[in-house]
């Protein structure tokens, strides 16, 4: 409880402190006036007598009643003072109350020039300078929660994206697989076409070498025809198989074209390697067709051979110029064949590039697409974050204007 009465205690006011100073003035002068007048009293009364004294009784009580009039107004001057010092502050006070509670639209009015309007006019600053600031605050804040909002359905829609890229590459990368298996088909039948094509040209130049036999003598020519004969029955045979080697290579280059157009951009390269082998195997067709012709002439001959051997040397010349017109066909259909296999086997190459490629770009589209959820899950946060923070702010009153707009 003494706390409370002391002079610099947290309950006496600035009003109560001044008229406490006035009344403590005002006793003072009473005191000290009083002390006078009686001091004076005892002066004439002891040493001037009692005339005297009825003589000055007159100025001691005019002097009494001057002083107790100067202490009454000395403790209203300080009542009106006190009075005018706390309605003062007291409205600043109420001002401040209010803007510390949120309401920064209040009125703060400066009334005096003295220590208590500086304080005010501060105020009114610190007001202003608040109300700047959380309007910018609210502002900006509703921008940071928009531009979040925006940020995260688009980084949403980003990491739906990538994740469908990721499965359209993954099924692009089997896609390219399958290619590349049929790449390797097609380099293993064009292989195999080239060693029958040597095995013809091989039993072309048997042939050659038979007719010339044939030549020394007519007894000997007729095996050797017959020879011949089954020699180019085998090479029908070869001649067969080599169209339908040739059928299934076009036919796989046509296969490797459609699976390079749906690899896109990638596939290109190999969409002109796949064209190539298609043409090598349509003129590795051409070139059997043309065999096959040239087979049947020289069954031909080789009938009228047989029948007419002693009489037709100069027919046999003409089966040995076409047996070597044949050995340089099947030349060039073995050639066409190794141009296949060196075609296929790059092709076979390019595509494991491109396999290992696809394959890259799928494991960074699934990092892509982990990424783009991390940073939905970042813009949600800051949209809430932004959002609560704008919640806060709110409380804060402006001005109607600055409120309705906001």
């Amino acid at each position: 409880m003494r706390r409370n009465f002391r002079w610099g205690g947290p309950v006496l006011t600035v009003k109560a402190k001044l008229f406490l100073l006035c009344l403590f003035g005002a006793l003072l002068i009473a005191l000290v006036g009083g002390a006078t007048v009686w001091q004076g009293y005892s002066l004439v009364r002891v040493h001037l007598g009692e005339q005297a004294l009825e003589a000055v009784r007159g100025s001691l009580l005019v002097l009494a009643g001057g002083t107790l009039l100067a202490a009454f107004l000395l403790m209203a001057a300080g009542y009106f003072v006190a009075r005018g010092i706390s309605g003062g502050a007291r409205e600043l006070v109420g001002s401040i109350e209010q803007v510390a509670a949120g309401d920064l639209a209040v009125a703060i009015r400066v009334r005096s020039r003295d220590e208590i309007g500086r304080i005010a006019e501060a105020c009114r600053a610190l007001q202003q300078a608040l109300r700047s600031v959380i309007g910018m605050l609210r502002e900006r804040l509703g921008k940071v929660a928009r531009s979040a909002g925006e940020i995260s359905a688009s980084t949403e829609q980003i990491s739906s994206g990538a994740q469908q890229q990721a499965s359209e590459v993954q099924v692009v990368a089997r896609a390219t697989q399958e290619v590349a298996s049929a790449i390797e088909q097609v380099a293993d039948k064009a292989r195999t076409a080239a060693e029958a094509a040597e095995a013809t040209r091989a039993t072309a130049q048997k042939g050659v070498e038979v007719l010339n036999q044939t030549t020394r003598g007519i007894a000997q020519m007729n095996q050797k025809m017959a020879a011949v004969g089954k020699e180019a029955d085998r090479v029908g045979e070869i001649l067969n198989v080599i169209n339908e080697i040739a059928e299934q290579t076009n036919l796989l280059a046509l296969n490797a074209a459609i699976e390079a157009a749906r690899v896109g951009e990638q596939g290109r390269g190999f969409a002109v390697v796949a064209d190539q082998i298609r043409k090598l195997a349509e003129r590795s067709t051409r070139s059997s067709k043309e065999i096959a012709e040239l087979v049947a002439h020289i069954r031909e001959g080789i009938t009228d051979a047989m029948h007419a051997a002693r009489h037709n040397v100069e027919l046999t010349r003409q089966i040995n110029q076409f047996i070597r017109e044949i050995s340089e066909v099947v030349q060039k259909a073995a050639a066409a064949a190794r141009s296949i296999v060196q075609a296929a086997e790059a092709g076979a190459a390019r595509s494991g590039e491109v396999a290992h490629a696809v394959e890259s770009i799928a494991a960074v589209a699934q990092q892509t697409a982990a990424s783009t959820e991390n940073a939905a899950a970042a813009a949600q946060e800051l949209a809430r974050i932004a959002e609560e923070v704008v919640g806060e702010v709110a409380r804060f009153k402006l001005d109607q204007e600055s409120d309705a707009r906001l």
